[in-house]
């Protein structure tokens, strides 16, 4: 599949979530590298930390919805982390696990990445979205018990923000992932995967949504019925909808005249 251009980024090497042979659920036959965070930071102690999910339909990860974004993010006074989670042929919870482990990671190397435990937001595009949100509302406090100290931190972010995001896949994405075979997952896991929306209570992380109404590949409703269900649980919500603009705008440089 080639390596990620973030990857290759210069000053910070990518670092693997779990300890090496110990991916759940990993399948060398696939091709794929076991799952990775790159680290954009900033110096000092304090950031707030952005941990970003880029699209791809759970088949790739676009390259500008990874690299471009930790930049501005850095250039906004954030330390960003890009994940290379699962994608196809891995099936759901491989995606699921390795978003929850990403930020756990994280906050447990929080001192060494110079960021503050309790500012760690998650932010996705289309399906990158879709595994935002269910990393910021499939989530546990972690178990202070385990031998692995990154276990033992908190899975739930300190807020999401979900970019034309997938929120329900059987509605808006019927041709997502399915379950995977090598993995554990009940039959109330992977509904709640599916359907994130479902998820939602007031326990849910603050939140920001952003959309284009002439989205041709995720409905613009995928948005809209999120930010619905976080406003009816009273969960502090925004979102900002846009008449016009092709799916997969990342940045929006090229429509920021119409945007």
């Amino acid at each position: 599949m080639g390596t990620p251009l973030w990857r290759r980024h210069p000053e910070w090497g990518p670092e693997e979530l779990w300890e090496e042979g110990k991916t759940p659920g990993y399948c060398a036959q696939y091709g794929q590298d076991s799952s990775f965070l790159t680290p954009f930071l900033l110096p000092g102690q304090g950031n707030p930390a952005i941990v970003i999910f880029p699209g791809g339909g759970y088949e790739i990860k676009a390259e500008y919805e990874g690299l471009d974004i930790a930049r501005r993010f850095n250039d906004l006074g954030f330390s960003a982390f890009v994940v290379d989670y699962r994608v196809k042929p891995y099936g759901f919870p491989a995606a699921q696990l390795d978003g929850q482990r990403a930020v756990r990671y994280v906050r447990a190397h929080a001192a060494r990445f110079g960021i503050r435990r309790d500012q760690v937001a998650v932010l996705g595009f289309s399906a990158g979205g879709h595994l935002a949100a269910c990393t910021g509302l499939i989530c546990d406090p972690g178990n202070p018990a385990a031998a692995d100290p990154v276990e033992r931190e908190s899975s739930r972010p300190d807020a999401m923000v979900l970019c034309y995001a997938v929120t329900n896949m059987a509605k808006f994405f019927p041709a997502g992932i399915k379950r995977d075979p090598e993995l554990p997952c009940t039959d109330e896991t992977y509904s709640r995967i599916l359907n994130p929306i479902s998820c939602v209570s007031p326990a849910a992380p603050p939140a920001f949504l952003w959309h284009t109404a002439d989205d041709d590949t995720v409905d613009v409703a995928a948005s809209v019925e999120m930010f619905q269900a976080l406003h009816a649980c009273g969960v502090t919500a925004e979102m900002h909808l846009f008449a016009h603009g092709a799916h997969g705008l990342g940045l929006a440089t090229e429509n920021a005249a119409r945007t």
